[in-house]
């Protein structure tokens, strides 16, 4: 019988910092599976990282609706939403001169879109977020209040 060697997958860093990535495009979604953050380049359509905590700037909320379509007819969850942006160093945000800060919601199963989850208003993009795992609110963005 011949033997099946797999091939060790490559190690993810969990510090984006130390990688490089600052500048990077990414997109980057909540891994259920891993209970943190998955942070896919644009340029190679890979994850590079995960990790508890990043910051974007210039960011866009995604929803794909044929994915939303599919979470509601099987009634369980797949990738199809998250935040794209470029990764910036965590001093961004706490240093950023905006004067809001607004937590972030999705929930396929009530609205296909991100939204304020104070004021329920619909959410497309902001200057900067980050993505927390340590937040109860896991997205908090920073914008000049035209929410």
């Amino acid at each position: 019988m011949k033997s099946i060697v797999k091939s060790k997958p490559k190690k993810i860093s969990t510090d984006l910092w130390n990688v490089d990535c600052v500048g990077v495009l990414v997109f980057v979604y909540y891994n259920l599976t891993k209970k943190c953050f998955s942070v896919k380049s644009i340029e190679t359509n890979r994850v590079i990282s995960h990790t508890n905590e990043i910051v974007l700037r210039d960011c866009q909320f995604k929803v794909s609706e044929k994915g939303r379509q599919r979470v509601l007819r099987e009634q369980c969850k797949n990738v199809h939403a998250g935040v794209r942006g470029i990764v910036c160093d965590k001093d961004v945000f706490y240093d950023s001169p905006y004067y809001m800060t607004y937590g972030v919601t999705y929930n396929p199963y009530e609205k296909g879109y991100f939204v304020v989850r104070l004021t329920q208003r619909i959410i497309q993009s902001c200057e900067v977020a980050i993505l927390s795992t340590r937040n109860l609110e896991r997205i908090l963005v920073k914008g000049s209040g035209k929410v």
